[in-house]
């Protein structure tokens, strides 16, 4: 989890930041920089409530891993009408 140090802000601090949805169209068109700004965004998130419910380091950072590789995937298939990206 090498990035995680820099999140600093909370998933729904959106101030001065790309739009979540813009954000998922970048990565389906792969932009790598995308994936990376989403990973900032989210990953402290992901893994935070991944280890409170696996009580596992390891299994939690599998989790985050996971959970980012299935959004690089399935990007394309993100419908903003069917809830958040959060």
């Amino acid at each position: 989890m090498a990035r995680q140090a820099g999140v600093h802000r909370e998933a729904g601090d959106h101030a001065g930041r790309e739009d979540d949805g813009r954000l998922v169209a970048r990565l389906a068109a792969g932009e790598l920089h995308a994936a990376a700004d989403l990973y900032d965004r989210y990953a402290a998130l992901i893994y935070g409530l991944a280890r409170r419910i696996l009580r596992n380091e390891q299994d939690a950072e599998d989790v985050v891993q996971d959970v980012f590789s299935q959004a690089w995937r399935s990007a394309g298939r993100f419908d903003a009408g069917r809830g958040s990206v959060a």
